[in-house]
C-alpha cells in the first residue's frame, strides 16, 4: 500500500490530475522524452472532466525533486519495479494495485488509503485546511500551490489539461507546449528539481543499473524510461533515510 499510495499521490499532484484520470493511466502513456532523456520522462493523461475536443491530450514532463517526498520519479520507480515483479509485465494500468485491472477499483483503493491516513491522528494540522481533504483536494492544493509560485493561469491550466471556453487560441494552439508545462511541473516541486545521474568514473554503466536495479521495469519499458527510473531508484537504495 505504501509504494502504491506514494506513487499515485505524487503523480496526481505533479500532473494536477483527478484521481479518476490517474487511475485510468495506462502503461503505454508513460513515454521516453527524446528531448531531455537524461533526467525526465513524459506522461499523458486524458483531458480534464467536461472538456470536449478532438485534439490529443498533451505529452507532459515528469521531473525529479530534491525533496524525495515530492519526487514523482522516485515514486514511480519504486512502485513500477514492485508492480511488474508482483503481477507481471502485462498489466495495462500503471497503478494496478493488488491486481486491480479496473480504474474504478484503483480509484477506490487510493481514496480508502488516503482516508485511513487522515484518520490516523498523525495530521493534526490538516484541520486548518478548509474544504475537501480527500484525493480531490490534492488537485486543488496543486493548482493553488502553482499559482502561489507565480505560475501564470494559462500555464497552470495547461498542466491541469483545462481549456478555456470560447477562446480562439485554444482551438488553434498545439496542446503540447513543453516550456509552459515544464515551468509548472518545476514550480510544484518542493526544494527544486534534481537530476539523478551516475557519478563519473564510478565504473557503473546505464546498462548495468538497468539490469541489476530495475530488471522488472526494463522488461516492460524502453531503455529511455528504464535509465531515468533506475538512477532514481538506485539513489533511494543507498539513501540512509
Amino acid at each position: 500500500a505504501r509504494y502504491f499510495s506514494s506513487a499515485v499521490y505524487k503523480f496526481q499532484v505533479s500532473m494536477i490530475g483527478r484521481i479518476d484520470d490517474c487511475a485510468k493511466k495506462t502503461s503505454d502513456n508513460l513515454m521516453h522524452n527524446f528531448q531531455h532523456d537524461e533526467y525526465s520522462i513524459l506522461a499523458r493523461l486524458c483531458w480534464s472532466k467536461k472538456i470536449r475536443t478532438e485534439a490529443d491530450a498533451p505529452d507532459q514532463v515528469l521531473l525529479g525533486a530534491s525533496d524525495p517526498h515530492y519526487c514523482v520519479l522516485l515514486g514511480l520507480a519504486t512502485w513500477i519495479e514492485f508492480l511488474v515483479g508482483a503481477y507481471g509485465a502485462e498489466s495495462e494500468f500503471v497503478f494496478n494495485y493488488r491486481g486491480a485491472e479496473q480504474p474504478v477499483i484503483i480509484k477506490e483503493n487510493a481514496d480508502k488509503i488516503l482516508k485511513a491516513i487522515l484518520a490516523s491522528g498523525k495530521f493534526e494540522l490538516v484541520e486548518l485546511v478548509t474544504g475537501n481533504k480527500g484525493t480531490h483536494g490534492m488537485r486543488k492544493f496543486a493548482q493553488t500551490f502553482a499559482r502561489h509560485a507565480r505560475c501564470r493561469k494559462d500555464d497552470t491550466d495547461l498542466r491541469a489539461r483545462w481549456r478555456g471556453k470560447g477562446r480562439q487560441q485554444d482551438t488553434y494552439t498545439d496542446s503540447t507546449l513543453p516550456y509552459s508545462d515544464a515551468k509548472v511541473c518545476a514550480a510544484l516541486i518542493k526544494a527544486g528539481t534534481v537530476h539523478y545521474k551516475i557519478r563519473e568514473n564510478s565504473g557503473i554503466t546505464e546498462e548495468w543499473i538497468c539490469h541489476h536495479v530495475v530488471p522488472n521495469i526494463r522488461s516492460k519499458y524502453f531503455s529511455g524510461i528504464s535509465v531515468v527510473l533506475s538512477q532514481a531508484l538506485l539513489w533511494r537504495i543507498f539513501d540512509e533515510k
